[in-house]
This record gives structure tokens, sequence and C-alpha cells, in this order.
């Protein structure tokens, strides 16, 4: 056999090595893909079962909370009103489990999901429902009972199991990144060695094995970045549902507060100053815009935590809305800014027109602060259709695709940093001087696309600007064809009617006593339910109207109204409450004639409501 030369074996074994690298090579191209492939999918295969978990925990205690509130308002209207809506809840959980059940489930994990399947299964069965039917049947001390002896433990036995799947899913998606991370590290390691070995493999090949690695690193970044998201997720979730507990129980004594220091800082201001520029009335006015600056503060706070939809949701033209805030926001800017709108579609959406005001109004004053101090600055607003493909949305966290109109509010300002980016929406998060911003204009934003059923999209650039894309559903054609109706307010003054005045709060009724004689109207005033009450049936007095507080100690003021209607069946009533959500869908059906009003009441909004309860009882009168 010819013995090669040399050069022939010189080439032979840089073509052997070549070829060797290129199979190390590339199988470590192959490795670094279906490394990079499972450390993707750690995470995006337990976010849905982490969110079901999660969903599941957030509709019991909703439950769980219209029982309570049940219990404390004992109407029937309520139960008939909130048990469906519970039962709706409970059709969701299960449907939610059954979902999860159908997850890929470690052993552990498959025990624990049985045993709190069973354990949630056993609490609606025994706790739960028989406290609904207790409700239902008006058997309140029945749904004390179960409520403290039946529903307390069998929570606290699910409960545990649920804390438990949760914790399970965090540990095992963290075990399964630490071995997709491994794998990675590697595969990695072993690719980075072929191709210090082989120069010339490295020439010809190199860059596109370099290009591979770095967006295989940035796709893990990215998977991290998720990761930490999701985590971020929870926390927010739980941040969101301590503030709307909190900001619910004070509520009704802040709002009772704020309607004494109005009131009489009002009275005071028109009645004892004649002199409108003095020192005195300049201080009056100051009480009364800082209350009023409580009171929006209050405000935007039950707006973000709210769930329900707006009670004045109707088909609204976006440019229409875009148009007003753009001739109203214009005196507010500085001249050095220009705001311009360009209005490309007028398709209908279905929202709160107030609602969509305050949003646009929110973003143009964040744009404005962005681009002061920029020298020229501008802000712009475009409406028009978007198709939108495999976007994350700010609002739900979730992927959608579709076609949406969009309101586009962006601006040349600062831009938003990318660590900034993560908190934009968190509850009193705010890069503002101290003073300058509460933090709760976005999370109000938030909110209010949530319940409109819209997407946010936020793109900035720092240094260049942001832009805030806002996303609306396109309404229906049987959505289209509806039409909007609006009621024309009424007010009227008063000749000698008497009113009762039934609130626990002594400032409350003291003001309205003043304010009502004013309008010439005779009040009356308790400040306990059951004094009143009692006085009621041994007096039996003709009472035109009764103004009471909704929620008392001793007895509701719908219990208190119910019993005095079946004396005057005709006897109009205005509920007042601290609530701004909760109470608003709760009809008490022996009554013909009744307003809702929140507190702190603007004395133009009580006079109108008086104007129309006047109106409807007369006119009720009258056709019988």
């Amino acid at each position: 056999m010819k013995q090669l030369s040399t050069s022939n074996r010189l080439i032979l074994l840089v073509a052997v090595l070549s070829t060797l690298l290129l199979l190390v090579g590339t199988f470590g191209l192959v490795g670094l893909y279906r490394s990079n492939d499972a450390l993707k999918s750690v995470y995006a295969d337990r976010t849905v079962p982490m969110w079901q978990l999660s969903e599941i925990q957030r509709l019991m205690q909703r439950s769980w909370l219209i029982v309570a509130i049940g219990l404390d308002v004992k109407s029937p209207a309520f139960a008939e009103q909130y048990i469906p809506d519970i039962e709706a809840n409970l059709a969701t959980v299960n449907g939610l489990y059954s979902q999860y059940l159908q997850t890929f489930m470690t052993p552990e994990e498959k025990v624990l999901a049985e045993n709190f399947q069973r354990e949630l299964a056993d609490f609606q069965t025994h706790a739960l429902r028989p406290a609904l039917a207790a409700l239902r049947a008006q058997d309140y001390k029945e749904v004390r009972r179960l409520q403290m002896e039946v529903m307390i433990p069998a929570s606290n036995t699910y409960r545990t199991h649920l804390q438990a799947l949760s914790k399970l899913q965090l540990d095992v998606a963290s075990h399964e990144y630490q071995r997709a991370m491994a794998r990675f590290e590697n595969v990695r390691m072993a690719s980075i060695i072929s191709m210090v070995l082989g120069v010339v493999f490295a020439l010809l090949f190199g860059g596109f094995l370099v290009r591979s690695m770095v967006r295989s690193r940035v796709e893990f970044e990215q998977s991290l970045l998720a990761k930490r998201d999701l985590e971020r997720q929870l926390q927010q979730s739980q941040k969101v549902q301590a503030l709307g507990q909190l900001t619910g129980g004070i509520a009704h004594d802040f709002n009772n507060i704020l309607s004494a220091i109005l009131g009489y800082s009002n009275l005071a201001l028109s009645r004892h100053v004649p002199d409108k520029d003095s020192k005195l009335a300049k201080y009056l006015r100051e009480v009364i815009t800082a209350s009023e600056r409580a009171r929006d503060l209050i405000a935007k706070m039950l707006t973000f935590t709210r769930t329900q939809p707006s009670q004045d949701v109707t088909l609204i033209s976006p440019a229409t809305v875009v148009r007003e805030v753009e001739s109203m926001m214009s005196h507010s800017i500085s001249a050095s800014i220009v705001l311009h709108s360009r209005i490309e579609d007028d398709t209908q959406i279905l929202m709160d027109a107030g609602e969509l005001n305050q949003v646009l109004v929110n973003l143009i004053i964040n744009a404005r602060d962005a681009v002061q101090g920029q020298g020229q600055g501008r802000i712009d607003i475009r409406v028009h259709k978007a198709q939108v493909t495999n976007q994350i949305s700010l609002t739900s966290h979730r992927r959608f695709t579709g076609e949406f109109l969009a309101v586009d509010v962006s601006d040349t300002g600062t831009g938003i940093a990318p660590e900034h980016l993560p908190r934009l929406f968190d509850p009193f998060f705010t890069t503002k001087d101290v003073g300058k911003g509460t933090g709760l204009g976005l999370s109000m934003v938030q909110g209010i696309m949530m319940r409109a059923g819209g997407h946010i999209l936020v793109h900035s650039i720092p240094g260049r600007g942001s832009c805030f894309q806002l996303l609306f559903p396109l309404p229906s054609a049987r959505q289209l064809v509806a039409t909007a109706t609006s009621d024309v307010a009424t007010t009227s003054t008063g000749k000698g009617q008497l009113i009762w005045l039934v609130d626990d709060e002594p400032a409350i009724t003291g003001y309205l006593e003043d304010l009502l004689a004013d309008w010439g109207y005779t009040t009356r005033s308790f400040n306990d339910p059951q004094i009143a009450l009692r006085a009621f049936r041994a007096e039996a007095p003709q009472v035109d109207l009764l103004i009471t507080d909704l929620t008392m100690p001793g007895l509701s003021g719908a219990d208190l109204a119910t019993h005095m209607c079946t004396v005057t069946p005709n006897m109009p009533v205005i509920f007042c409450t601290g609530f701004s959500e909760g109470f608003e869908r709760v009809h008490i059906p022996t009554l013909n004639f009744s307003k809702l009003l929140v507190k702190p009441v603007a004395s133009g909004e009580l006079a109108t409501a008086l104007g129309d309860v006047m109106q409807l009882t007369q006119g009720g009168t009258q056709s019988q």
C-alpha cells in the first residue's frame, strides 16, 4: 500500500479534526437550542396552573365575603342579587380545577391535588352551600353558626392544601429550572471549547455559532425575567387585595368625616362670611380644597381596587372624548408643549365616558410632567384601528391577539427607565418628587382598562419619550344598534316638607339640618336608628322624606326604611353610604321611590336627588 506523504497526512489530519470539530459544534448547537427550549418551557408550563390556583383562591374569598356581607346587611334583596353570583363563582372554581387536574403533575403534587379537591368539595357541600341556603331563607342565626362552627374549620383545611399546592408549584419550577440551567451550562462550555480548538472551523462557522449562543443566552435571560415577573404578579395581586380590603374598611368612616368638614365649611363660607375676599374666606376655601383632595384620593383608591364595571357603560365615541379632553387640557399645559390629536377612526366602544376621560387626563398629565423642562415638547393622541398579534397585556399579564380600537398617548419626554417598567402600574409607585404624585394615577388607569375589557401596551426609550397604547375591544353588531338614554336631572325648593335625618354621625345630621332649613324644609334628626324607629311607630308622623345612612350599628338604613315604609308605603328614601361599591346594587322591593348617594354628598347632588324623588312621588300619587 502506498505511503501517504507528510503533506497529505497533514491535510488528512486537518480534515479529520475539522470534521470532528464540525460534529462537536453541530451537537453543541442542537444542544443549545434544546436546552434553551427547556429553559423557556419551565415557567411557561407552570404559569397557567399557578394562575388557576390563584384564581380559585380569589373566587372562594369573594364568595366568603358575600356571605359575610349578607349576614351584616340582612336583606332578602341582597341574597337574591348575590347568591347567583356565588353559584357562578363555584362553577368557575370547579371548572378551573378540572382544567388544573389535566396538567402534568408529580406524584406528590397529585396526592396534594386530590386532598385539596376532596377538602374543597367538603367545604362547598357541608359549609358554603348550607350557608347560602340559610341566607336565602333569611335564617341569619344559622348562617352565623355555620360561619363560626363549620366554614372556618373547613376553610382552614382546604386553604392549607391550596398553600401547599402553590408552594409545590414554585418548588417544582425552581427544580426544573436548576436542572435545565445545568444542562445549558454544560452544553455551552462544550461548544466554547470546540470553537477554541477549531480555529479554521471557527473562521467558517464560528460567527453563526456565536450568534446562536448570544441569542440563546438572551432568550434564557428573558425566561429568567419571566419567572421574576410571575412572582411579581403574585405579589401585586396580594398587594391590591390587601389595599382593597383596607380602603373598603376605612371608606365609610373617612367619608363621614369628609361630609361634615365639607358641609360645615361650605355653610360657613356661604352664610357667615359676607366678605368673600377676607382672610377667613380664604382659610375656609383652603379647608374645602384640602377636603376635596382627600375625597378624590380615597375615590382613586376605591376606583383601582374595584372589580365591577361602571353603571354608566354605554356606546361612546372615543374620538369625541379625545377632542373634549384636548380642548380642556390645552389650557392646563405650558405654551412650550404642543398637544395634538389625530383621529383616524371613529368606531364606538362600550365604556363609561367619564372613566375614559379620567384615563386620558391621567396619561396627559404624566406626559406633561415628562416633557416639562425639556424645552419644546410634544404630546400626541392618536385614535386608530390596530391589529395586535401575540402581545402581553399590562392589565391581565396574558398574551392576546386580535383587532382593537387603539388610543395612543405619546410624548417626547424623558422616557421611562427599563427598571421602572415592571412596577409602572404598582399602587403608590411613582418616580416624581415627594408631594408631586400619589402613585395612584396609573393604577387607576389599569383598573379602569381591566373593567372595560381592554389592554395596555407601553413603549418607551429613555431620553426619547414614551407611548401608552390603550386597546379597546370592538363592540358587536347588536351592541352598535343599541342607543343610550339619559335622564334629565331636576331640582326643587322645599315648602315646609318634613324630612327625617338618620345617621350615626351627629356632625352629618347637624350639617344637613342647617342645609335643608335654608332650602325651605322642616327636619328632625336621629343619631340612633332604633330610637328613630320607635319614635316613628309611637307618633306615626306624616314624614315626606327619609334621608338615612345605609350602614349603622344596631339597625341598617335598609331595614329602617323597610319598617317605616310598611306604615307609609309611598314615602321616598335617600340612602347615603361611605362605600362606593357593593351597596349600589341593593334594591329594597318595598320601596317605590329611592336614591343612593355616595358620601361625601355635594349639596348640588343632594338637591338634584331631592327634586327627583319628590317629582316621582307626586307622579306616583297622581297615577294612583
